[in-house]
């Protein structure tokens, strides 16, 4: 279920008559966020009782978080042999 509903906030922002920046979805079971930059792209899913401010806070921090620790999360400058 998971994978399909990342497929379908995907799809929506990748889509070629209107692709999105920014993409929130609130059903019954969950809300999700898309975000895409030029730099990155984040998906999140949360409960369906969070609130907006506290997706949005969270995403943040976990951007945060990643750009602090990116050397030891992805391979950035890798040596040619």
């Amino acid at each position: 279920r998971l994978y399909r509903l990342y497929q379908y906030v995907f799809d929506r922002m990748h889509s070629r008559s209107r692709p999105l920046k920014l993409y929130y979805h609130h059903s019954d079971n969950e809300v999700i966020l898309g975000w895409i930059t030029s730099t990155f792209e984040l998906y999140v899913v949360y409960g369906p009782e969070t609130p907006k401010s506290v997706i949005i806070s969270h995403s943040n921090q976990l951007l945060r978080w990643i750009k602090k620790n990116d050397d030891n999360l992805f391979i950035l400058n890798s040596p040619v042999f």
